[in-house]
């Protein structure tokens, strides 16, 4: 039995958060609930920044397994909901203990996506929102995924990828580039 140190996993995901204007929210058990735009009220711009973030969330998961290759006999993966929407946002919980968190309908929606990765067997499971309000391009082709996610009345429409959007205006291309790079290093 190998048992990794939570350190070393949440360490990278946290400092990928951190480079890319992401927040966690709360660590779960083997997950985490980033937040994006709390600062910058621009949808675009948090987007954006989440796109980077997962590109650095799934970099930084190749290299930990690339360090870890030797001790574990299998690849670590990560599975990332990505979607939009209002929350209410604040420190919660017990007194001297409290944590930045978020609660409402788009956090149960994306918590919902997220725990579709596997069930497709992709890393990235991006609502259509996001696709749209973002102007992210997909890979012509791509099947749209309508569902009614656990504990929703209406269908929620996604797109399960292996790799990132990318960024369609001509002043994001730079970081579009940069995504596309980071992806191919894995």
């Amino acid at each position: 039995m190998f048992c990794l140190s939570s350190t070393s996993f949440f360490a990278e995901m946290t400092e990928a958060l951190r480079a890319t204007g992401g927040h966690y929210a709360q660590f779960t058990g083997d997950g985490l609930m980033a937040l994006y735009g709390l600062e910058d009220r621009n949808i675009r711009r948090a987007i954006e920044n989440a796109m980077r973030g997962a590109a650095e969330m799934l970099t930084r998961i190749d290299k930990l397994n690339d360090h870890l290759k030797s001790e574990l006999p299998f690849d670590l993966r990560i599975g990332l909901g990505i979607h939009i929407g209002d929350a209410i946002v604040g420190e919660m919980g017990p007194p001297q203990r409290e944590q930045i968190s978020a609660i409402g309908d788009s956090i149960n929606t994306t918590a919902r996506l997220e725990s579709k990765c596997k069930e497709h067997g992709v890393p990235l499971i991006i609502s259509r929102d996001i696709i749209t309000r973002g102007k992210l391009h997909i890979p012509e082709g791509t099947k749209i995924h309508r569902e009614a996610l656990r504990g929703k009345d209406r269908e929620v429409e996604y797109y399960a990828l292996t790799t990132l959007p990318t960024i369609s205006s001509h002043t994001e291309k730079t970081a579009a580039k940069d995504t596309t790079a980071s992806q191919k290093a894995q």
